[in-house]
């Protein structure tokens, strides 16, 4: 009988031993695979969701960065528009 041989139905094979030891160091992997795939799941939904910010902080920038000039552009049409009047007083 060679190493790899049961010797009863009953008992475990070597080669079922060598098996289960390999499937044991499968799962570990398995396991430490799906952990890192979760891991790289995760890191790739903060990376979507800070580039959502910016994409937000762009936007407000820019509608800041409009309202600041037509503010500018009224301010600067006023004050030419008023050179020498004098404002009028409440009533």
């Amino acid at each position: 009988m060679t190493a790899g041989e049961c010797q009863t139905d009953e008992e475990t094979c070597c080669s079922t031993d060598a098996a289960s030891s390999s499937a044991g160091t499968d799962d570990q992997h398995s396991a430490e695979i799906q952990r890192l795939h979760d891991e790289l799941v995760a890191s790739k939904l903060r990376e979507a969701e800070a580039h959502l910010t910016m994409k937000e902080f762009e936007q407000k920038l820019l509608q800041l960065q409009r309202h600041w000039q037509a503010s500018m552009f009224f301010f600067r049409l006023f004050d030419t528009s008023v050179d020498g009047i004098e404002p009028m007083e409440s009533l």
